[in-house]
């Protein structure tokens, strides 16, 4: 009940999970983007005077587990990175029975909430990316324990793809009216952005689409419900024009 009323109040009340994921989506580079960086401004000064203390090997260090490689990408955007990764994944493992629970009634708004915020955390970093398939195979050899050695991450992907066969299974099935095809769109589009997210290279892309670990009908149920709700996206364009879109019309482009 603790944890319950803490996590509620952090989001809800003092908006903590929607300012860590728009801080990130501000410092962190997408390492494969062919557009620059926005300019970061003052923290770049904060940046530069961590580097020349020699301060971000260790602290790139401590958190992956790998030796820092300059020409990875950028400084800031892996330093900013690695912070992010270790408030996300403290979060989880303080609040893991309640924020990833399938049993909550807020379990798509919650784990959808926090994978997109991994998402941009990760990035198609290499660093980050590859050490953690390192652990997600640790993850699926070990029990369900969550040690001081475990990366509450893999946690995190396992509760997002448990979601998305969730709303697979409920889509195939056909029980559902059409106006309630815009409630599958979040939790389909949150894990389809953090695999893609997860994937830094050509090796990564391949193991992923080789695995059997995306469920079958993936990416044609998350198309289908695209073009169901290609009409509703269209007017929310054109009334763009008139006035603004609310929060929930902007979420729901951003997901298609």
């Amino acid at each position: 009940a603790w944890g319950q009323e803490s996590a509620r109040i952090a989001n809800d009340q003092c908006g903590a999970f929607a300012y860590l994921h728009c801080t990130m989506e501000n410092l962190v580079q997408d390492t494969l983007a062919l557009t620059p960086m926005r300019n970061r401004g003052a923290s770049e000064a904060l940046v530069r005077d961590i580097l020349r203390q020699g301060e971000i090997e260790s602290t790139v260090a401590l958190s992956t587990g790998m030796p820092y490689d300059e020409n990875e990408a950028d400084a800031a955007s892996v330093l900013y990175a690695s912070i992010g990764r270790e408030i996300l994944s403290a979060t989880v493992r303080a609040f893991r029975d309640v924020l990833l629970s399938l049993k909550s009634d807020a379990s798509v708004e919650n784990i959808s909430m926090l994978t997109d915020i991994a998402s941009t955390i990760f990035n198609k970093s290499e660093i980050l990316c590859g050490q953690f398939w390192r652990e997600w195979e640790d993850f699926c050899q070990g029990d369900d324990s969550m040690g001081n050695d475990d990366e509450p991450m893999c946690y995190l992907l396992d509760a997002s793809h448990s979601l998305a066969v969730v709303a697979l299974g409920e889509l195939n099935s056909g029980q559902f009216s059409p106006q309630a095809i815009i409630h599958y769109l979040r939790p389909l589009s949150s894990f389809l952005c953090l695999m893609s997210s997860l994937v830094a290279t050509s090796d990564m892309a391949e193991s992923v689409l080789t695995s059997q670990f995306l469920p079958d009908g993936l990416i044609t149920s998350s198309m289908h419900i695209v073009s169901e709700l290609a009409p509703l996206v269209a007017s929310i364009n054109r009334d763009r024009l008139t006035g603004p879109a609310t929060a929930e019309e902007r979420s729901t482009v951003n997901h298609a």
